[in-house]
C-alpha cells in the first residue's frame, strides 16, 4: 500500500497539535508531519463545561465514557513517549488554554482535527479572534476526504441512497499515512506551560460493569487494532456480518468498531484497506461490502453536519419540520429507568444504562418509541444517548436521532418501529428480554 502525502507544509515551524477524537498513532497526518517541524507540541484539552448539566438536567458524559477516554489518552501518551515526544492533557477553557500555549511556546502553526459541531467550531473561532498564526485542519475523521467528494458539500444529496450511489461510482479512499519512528522535539527542554496539567488518572474509576454484558471495551488504539484483526482475520466474522448485525446478544454479532472510531483509536481508512486486504485473501461478499456501506453512512452524517451546521441540534431539524415538543419528566424517568412496561424497550434501555452500549436494532427501537409512541422531544433522547453511550459520536448520534424522529434525511418521515413486531422478529424466544430483565 502506498501512503498518502499531506498538502500541509510545517517545515521549520513551531507547531501546536490539538488532539481531539483522533487518539491514535497509525494513519495520523499530524504525527506524520511532525518529523518535519522545528518543534511539535501535542496537547489534549478537556472542556471545563463537560461536567455541567445540560438543558434537560443531566450530565453530558458518564464515568464510563471518561474512563475509556482516559485509557485511550494514557496509551497515546505512552506511545508518544516512545517516539521521543509527549502528550500534555489539560482541563479548562479550550480557547484560553490554546492561546496561552501559543504565546508561551512561540507557536506559529496550530493543527487540529476537523469536527463539524457547534462547540468545537466555536473553540477554534475564539482562537482565530485572538491570533493571526497559521491554522490548518487535518482530515482524519471520515473515510473520504472532503476534497475527494464528487460534488461540493453544498450539493450533498438529501438522501443517503443518492449519496451512496454517486460516491460508490467515484469512490476515492486515500491511502493511510505511513508510520514514522521519530518526531520533532518538544518546544524547549522545559516546556513553558502556565496552565495546570490535568491528572487524567482522576477519570479512571473502578466502575462495576454488569456481568450480563458481552461488550467489554477498555479503549485505546491497541484494543481497537486487536478487535479489527480479530473480527477480520482471526475469526473471519466479517464474512457473516450482514446476517448477524441485527442480533441483540453476544460479542460478535457486530464489529464493535464504533467505540474505537468515536475516539479515533481506529482510522476508518485503515479499516477500509484492511477489509480490502481481507477480500483479496478470502473473497468479497455482501457482508464485507456491508461494513464499508456502514462506513459510508458514518461519512454521510459527518458531511451532513458540515452542510447544515447547528441544525443537527435544533428541534425542527434540517428542513424545519414539526416533531413533538413535549418534555415530561415522569415519562422520561420511566423510559430512562427502563420502566415503561414495554419489555423490549425496557431490556434495551437497561442494557444501555448498565453497560453504555446497545445494539443498533435496539437503538432504532428505543428512539422510535420515545419519539413516536411516547411523543416526546427527540433532543432529550439524543442527549441521554450522548451521556451514556461509550461510542458516542456527535455527528452520528444527533443525525441518527433526527432520522428516527422524521426531521432528518429519512425519505419516510412517518417511519415507525412497531416494538411488538420487532421483538417477535429479533427476539422470538424472549432470550434477550429474559437476559436483561430477570
Amino acid at each position: 500500500m502506498q501512503t498518502t502525502k499531506s498538502e500541509i507544509n510545517i517545515s521549520n515551524k513551531n507547531v501546536l497539535y490539538l488532539f481531539r477524537n483522533d487518539l491514535r498513532i497509525h494513519d495520523n497526518e499530524a504525527l506524520y508531519l511532525s518529523q518535519f517541524a522545528k518543534t511539535f507540541l501535542p496537547i489534549y484539552i478537556i472542556d471545563e463545561k463537560e461536567d455541567e448539566l445540560n438543558q434537560f438536567g443531566f450530565s453530558r458524559i458518564s464515568k464510563q465514557r471518561k474512563k475509556i477516554r482516559a485509557h485511550s489518552l494514557l496509551e497515546l501518551k505512552s506511545k508518544l513517549n516512545k517516539l521521543g515526544s509527549d502528550l500534555f492533557i489539560f482541563k479548562g477553557n479550550v480557547a484560553n488554554i490554546i492561546k496561552d500555549l501559543i504565546i508561551t511556546n512561540d507557536t506559529n502553526l496550530l493543527l487540529y482535527q476537523n469536527i463539524e459541531a457547534e462547540e468545537e467550531l466555536r473553540h477554534i473561532d475564539d482562537v482565530k479572534k485572538y491570533t493571526s498564526i497559521e491554522i490548518c485542519i487535518v482530515n482524519c475523521k471520515s473515510l473520504i476526504v472532503n476534497e475527494d467528494l464528487p460534488f461540493n458539500i453544498s450539493n450533498l444529496p438529501s438522501m443517503f441512497t443518492a449519496f451512496r450511489k454517486i460516491v460508490e461510482k467515484n469512490l476515492v479512499v486515500r491511502d493511510t499515512f505511513q508510520h514514522y519512528t521519530q518526531m520533532a522535539q518538544l518546544p524547549t527542554e522545559h516546556i513553558k506551560i502556565h496552565t495546570q496539567i490535568y491528572n487524567i488518572y482522576e477519570d479512571i474509576e473502578e466502575i462495576e460493569i454488569d456481568r450480563r454484558t458481552s461488550v467489554f471495551i477498555k479503549g485505546g488504539e491497541q484494543e481497537g487494532l486487536n478487535r479489527l484483526n480479530y473480527y477480520l482475520f482471526e475469526s473471519k466474522k466479517i464474512s457473516n456480518y450482514k446476517q448477524t448485525r441485527n442480533e441483540l446478544l453476544g460479542p460478535d454479532y457486530s464489529s464493535k468498531f464504533s467505540s474505537y472510531l468515536s475516539y479515533g483509536s481506529l482510522s476508518p481508512r485503515f479499516i477500509y484497506h484492511e477489509i480490502k486486504k481481507y477480500e483479496s485473501i478470502n473473497g468479497a461478499n455482501e457482508s464485507t461490502y456491508w461494513l464499508v456501506f456502514e462506513l459510508l453512512w458514518r461519512d454521510y452524517f459527518i458531511f451532513l453536519s458540515k452542510k447544515f451546521g447547528n441544525k443537527i441540534f435544533q428541534l425542527h431539524g434540517l428542513d424545519n419540520k414539526y416533531p413533538y415538543e413535549n418534555i415530561s419528566k415522569e415519562i422520561f424517568l420511566k423510559w430512562s429507568e427502563f420502566n415503561t412496561g414495554n419489555d423490549f424497550i425496557d431490556a434495551n434501555m437497561k442494557e444501555l444504562y448498565l453497560t453504555g452500549y446497545m445494539s443498533n436494532r435496539g437503538r432504532q427501537n428505543v428512539a422510535s418509541y420515545w419519539c413516536k409512541d411516547l411523543k416526546q422531544d427527540w433532543r432529550v433522547g439524543a442527549s441521554w444517548f450522548e451521556y451514556l453511550l461509550i461510542d458516542y459520536d456527535v455527528h452520528i448520534n444527533w443525525c441518527n436521532w433526527q432520522y428516527i424522529a422524521g426531521i432528518g434525511v429519512d425519505p419516510r418521515a412517518d417511519r415507525y418501529f412497531n416494538t411488538a413486531k420487532q421483538a417477535a422478529t429479533y427476539d422470538p424466544n424472549n432470550t434477550y428480554r429474559k437476559h436483561w430483565l430477570q
